[in-house]
């Protein structure tokens, strides 16, 4: 678990978590790219309160294994879902059709 010890402005904590989240996605353990993201950013000459705060928890040796946020869409999935969509409208026209003819 990584967490900051201290509360960070929005400018100073996503530089840090994109280079760490892009060393992870390379295959480095956790520890490791914790390391590379710190000092590419002192490398910059960014103020310590940028890339200080973070703190490792647990194992630093652990490879994280990252799924992208979106899984790719398939076309057996895009069907269901139309289908799926094409079912929930064929319901709602078929009750106001018999709202609105009284029965």
């Amino acid at each position: 678990m990584i967490a900051t010890r201290w509360d960070l402005s929005d400018r100073d904590g996503p530089p840090v978590m994109a280079r760490l989240y892009r060393h992870l996605a390379a295959g480095a353990s956790v520890g490791r790219a914790l390391t590379l993201a710190r000092r590419e950013l002192v490398a910059r000459r960014a103020p310590p309160r940028a890339w200080s705060a973070f703190e490792l928890i647990g194992r630093a040796d652990v490879a994280a294994t990252l799924r992208p946020a979106v899984a790719p869409r398939s076309w057996r999935g895009l069907i269901a879902a139309a289908l799926g969509v094409l079912g929930a409208l064929a319901v709602v026209v078929g009750l106001r059709r018999r709202f609105a003819t009284g029965g």
